[in-house]
């Protein structure tokens, strides 16, 4: 149980997480984890936000995309291709994905991917698909994020702001999301671009492989 939310902003893509991890669908217990949702993969080419079982998540923040085979390769083409592609692979081999009727998945993952300023939605089938919207959420209280990425959007709010503020409106209203909130920016550009990480607490998140819920 938890919120991703994820905003463009310019030419950039915001993605932030809350810390809370739960049992499953019992939530007969919260805990606060140290591990971070959301996070940048090497090299700063993606920025991913995701909830679910923790295994398949931790093999993702140790993922190393592969290059663009050209600088001008459609970002679409990459994520659905060659992006996937290595995912599925690398998640494979790791046996953390379930085969049902011939379809390969990572059971209860998905969340929000940006790249190159656009933002797509993660499937546990691994589809990957764009959001219209100039804003998403995925999880247990996406419907609250939502509603407040909406509200406070056509006010002009953006950013990290607009990120923090539907995060901590789902966390007032959903009580399996918890701050702190981990909020990271990934620079637009086709190129490895800079990039930037934030927590709201004020302390640096931690990148160890551990785990997430």
């Amino acid at each position: 149980m938890t919120a991703i939310v994820g905003a463009i902003d310019g030419n950039d893509v915001v993605i932030g997480a809350d810390s809370a991890l739960t049992d499953g669908w019992a939530r007969t217990a919260l805990i606060h984890t140290r591990d971070c949702k959301a996070f940048l993969l090497r090299h700063g080419t993606v920025a991913v936000g995701l909830c679910g079982a923790v295994r398949p998540v931790q093999l993702i923040r140790s993922f190393d995309p592969p290059p663009r085979h050209a600088d001008d390769e459609d970002t679409t083409a990459y994520l659905t291709g060659t992006f996937v592609d290595h995912l599925r692979s690398h998640l494979r081999r790791a046996g953390a994905l379930k085969t049902e009727n011939g379809l390969e998945s990572a059971p209860e993952t998905g969340g929000l991917i940006g790249c190159a300023g656009r933002l797509f939605h993660l499937e546990t089938d691994l589809s990957c698909w764009e959001h219209a919207e100039p804003y998403a959420a995925h999880g247990h209280g996406y419907l609250f994020a939502l509603g407040a990425l909406r509200a406070l959007s056509v006010r002009g709010v953006a950013g990290e702001d607009l990120v923090r503020a539907a995060l901590d409106a789902t966390a007032h209203h959903d009580a399996t999301v918890r701050p702190p909130f981990v909020i990271v920016r990934l620079k637009g550009s086709p190129q490895p671009a800079t990039t930037a990480a934030s927590v709201s607490s004020g302390t640096e998140p931690d990148t160890g492989p551990k785990g997430t819920g």
